[in-house]
């Protein structure tokens, strides 16, 4: 897998990279970010609702959350007081509702369709540190892991009741990223004992009772600093570890097995990961050891490309991470240098339309340039007789028709998000353009006859000659 050329859409930087399970070089294309934030605003989540809208929240006190449009447009801010603290995750719900964990142990909630901000929507008590927000689609629940006491809540995200607070303790703090399988289980990571934790959620009719509760469920090891973990939809879980550079793969919903250890190329440093529709990973590495920032890529069937999807400048600092399937649209939000980043990740002929009168009787020839996540491929529905598509580079070769004729066909590009926009293109047919044929002459009669060299004659002859031209000498 792969990222082709420069992006549609505005992205600080992206990259042409090579197939799947290669490292090799690239040339970075920049590009300006899709929105820049405040100096220092230190933004370091990001999420989309159903219309494309785009929220970033920015850490730094007093936090944030900023509403763009889809196009880049700046819509609304919404401000928390100073008194919420620092708010470090925020989730949204299908009904387009925000909340955010402020470390005021409050959750807060944002309606962007009335504008109005509830900083303290629920309080999970004092001593509570809120760092992860989660909403889960299957229950319609919020839960909430606190860094102190590794202490989980479950909230009902109507009414802000708090439902189920879980307190794990065995010393285990610092939780720093959620997710839940399909099978409806939750796991944490814990960058302190370098561990993926697991809680075995029970029916919610049967709450207040505990859950069940695996603390180390997965015991990373030391250094691994694990920092973001995604479930994709057959219930593996994928948990990048920002220390020991490396994004595992877990069989969590069937049996907890080890799949995969992708190691990553040296100083990518991983923070977060993200899934797409079709079970495609995504991650960001912040690499404090290199020259650049990246978001990097692993396919459904588990290939790593070495080479990034996109490389930008590495004061970026991408740490949060979401990935927008409808739309083919990956964000990052860039901690270090207070952007968003946007990607277009969805296949895009970006070379102009071929369409043109030719010669009847000469070649059509046409090779398209693209831009998405390879590989991407090519298909027309109505390829004229006589033309031939390649599939894997899109070119099409065929000869042109008749004088007076023409051909009508689309070009369409398709990748793992599915059929992009087709290239319309006409082949129109002109008549040959005569050829002038070469000048010629026609030699004069026959001459006298002469002695001595100096010969006299006369004859009778005719003779084309172009204007300017002259008839060479006859000596005798």
């Amino acid at each position: 897998m792969k990222f082709r050329h420069a992006l549609v859409i505005p992205v600080t930087a992206a990259l042409i990279g090579a197939s799947a399970l290669a490292a090799s070089a690239g040339v970075a294309v920049p590009a300006p970010p899709f929105a820049t934030l405040p100096h220092g605003s230190q933004p370091l989540d990001v999420v989309t609702d159903s219309a494309h809208n785009v929220y970033v929240l920015s850490q730094n006190v007093p936090s944030s959350v900023t509403e763009y449009t889809s196009t880049g447009t700046l819509v609304h801010t919404f401000t928390l007081p100073a008194s919420s603290g620092a708010v470090l995750d925020m989730t949204i719900d299908p009904s387009g509702m925000i909340y955010t964990a402020n470390s005021d142990h409050t959750i807060g909630r944002i309606n962007p369709t009335a504008v109005t901000l509830d900083a303290a929507w629920a309080n999970v008590g004092v001593g509570h540190d809120p760092s992860v927000v989660h909403y889960d689609d299957a229950s319609g629940m919020l839960y909430v892991a606190d860094s102190n006491d590794a202490a989980f809540f479950r909230i009902d995200n109507e009414g802000g009741t708090i439902l189920a607070p879980y307190a794990i303790g065995l010393g285990v703090t610092h939780v720093t990223d959620m997710t839940i399988t399909p099978s409806g289980r939750i796991f944490a990571t814990w960058i302190d004992t370098a561990s993926i934790g697991h809680i075995a959620m029970i029916e919610p009719q049967a709450y207040p009772h505990a859950p069940i509760v695996e603390s180390t469920y997965k015991l990373i090891g030391g250094g691994s600093f694990p920092t973001g973990i995604v479930s994709d939809s057959a219930g593996d879980i994928y948990i990048a570890n920002h220390g020991s550079n490396n994004i595992l793969e877990y069989d969590a919903d069937g049996g907890g097995a080890l799949v995969n250890t992708f190691a990553l190329a040296a100083g990518t440093d991983p923070f977060r990961v993200a899934v797409d529709s079709s079970d495609n990973v995504y991650y960001s590495g912040s690499n404090t050891g290199t020259n650049e920032s990246s978001i990097g890529f692993i396919s459904a069937a588990g290939q790593l490309n070495l080479t990034p999807i996109a490389v930008l400048p590495l004061t970026t600092d991408p740490v949060g991470l979401t990935v927008e399937s409808d739309s083919a649209t990956l964000y990052a939000a860039g901690f270090g240098n207070s952007t968003l980043v946007q990607l277009a990740l969805g296949a895009t002929i970006t070379s102009a339309d071929p369409s043109a009168t030719l010669q009847a009787g000469s070649t059509f020839s046409y090779t398209p340039t693209t831009s998405g996540l390879d590989p991407i491929s090519f298909s027309s529905p109505n390829l004229p007789a006589g033309y031939t598509l390649n599939a894997t580079t899109g070119a099409v070769t065929g000869t042109v028709g008749a004088a007076g004729t023409s051909v009508a066909f689309d070009l369409v590009p398709s990748n793992t998000f599915g059929a992009g926009t087709a290239q319309h293109i006409v082949i129109a047919a002109a008549a040959v353009t005569p050829t002038s044929p070469p000048p010629t002459q026609t030699p004069g009669g026959g001459g006298g006859s002469g002695t001595g060299g100096t010969g006299t004659g006369t004859g009778n002859g005719t003779s084309t000659v172009p204007p300017g031209s002259h008839l060479p000498k006859v000596s005798g």
